[in-house]
């Protein structure tokens, strides 16, 4: 594995470099060696390399912006220290923004990353909703795109539980009526975390 020395240190430094392609396939890189890796993660954070990642969300480029979307989704895997970094900066405003567009990896990994900087972390839910993810969320869940209503139903569960006020938002926006139909998928795992966040919700 990748670890901290000269080789990861210029993984960061290629995420800044003037060549998009090349910034595109470090993003896609880094998301490969980080995710369920601890110790690459919190290498990654110290070398530097969250605040390029952050800036190639808001690129012109949606194959740029789909691969360090990525990538954050994979340092926020279980990293409550990447989960707070993200937590001060554009990160959250510019997912929310990508779900919304029209290419359909770019939507999955936004609500993917977005499910993992709420996965328990009370303040980042609370930042999240904020920001106006629940209406385009509940978009997600009508996609007809089985991944997108999966993780969209993962980030219902992540943002909602052991919060009222959030279950309620949620209710009052249709996400309720969404899962529920669901529930009729053909695809187990979309029918599986349709029930989980419906358990949530009611």
């Amino acid at each position: 594995m990748i670890r901290k020395g000269k080789v990861f240190n210029r993984v960061v430094q290629m995420l800044s470099d003037d060549d998009e392609d090349l910034r595109k396939f470090t993003a896609g890189g880094c998301g490969a060696i980080c995710e369920n890796d601890q110790d690459n993660q919190l290498a990654f954070r110290k070398l530097g390399g969250i605040p390029p990642l952050v800036k190639m969300l808001n690129s012109s480029n949606n194959l740029v912006k789909e691969q360090a979307t990525a990538a954050i989704r994979s340092l926020t895997k279980g990293n409550a220290k990447i989960q707070n970094d993200l937590r001060d900066t554009s990160c959250i405003t510019l997912l929310i923004n990508n779900m919304s567009s029209d290419n359909d990896a770019l939507r999955v990994h936004s609500v993917g990353a977005l499910m993992e900087l709420a996965r328990d972390n009370p303040r980042n839910q609370e930042l999240i909703c904020a920001a106006g993810v629940i209406p385009p969320l509940v978009t997600a869940l009508k996609s007809d795109y089985k991944v997108l209503q999966y993780l969209a139903a993962g980030a219902v569960w992540a943002l909602a539980k052991k919060n009222s006020k959030r279950k309620q938002a949620f209710r009052e926006a249709g996400a309720l009526e969404e899962l529920k139909g669901l529930l009729k998928s053909e695809n187990e795992q979309v029918r599986k975390g349709a029930e989980w966040a419906i358990e949530v919700l009611e």
